[in-house]
């Protein structure tokens, strides 16, 4: 009976072991798709619809028409 239950219990870590594996490979892979791979990206657009309903219309209305700065990084 010691064994059946030492056995069960290896066979549910390697489980939960190679499941939390699988998931932490999986994310790494999509941030690294997000953040690395060039390309197009949906959720970057620069110019959205505003609309005279949002709640917050006079507070992006006035950053959209505020003078913004530019900071260029130099590398040595």
């Amino acid at each position: 009976m010691q064994k059946k239950h030492r056995k069960k219990c290896y066979i549910w870590l390697i489980t939960i072991i190679t499941m939390f594996f699988t998931l932490y490979l999986g994310a790494g892979y999509y941030f690294y798709q997000v953040a690395f791979v060039p390309g197009h990206k949906s959720f970057l657009k620069k110019h959205k619809a505003l609309s005279k309903s949002d709640p917050l219309y006079k507070e992006k209305l006035w950053y959209l028409n505020s003078k913004k700065a530019t900071i260029f990084n130099k590398i040595c």
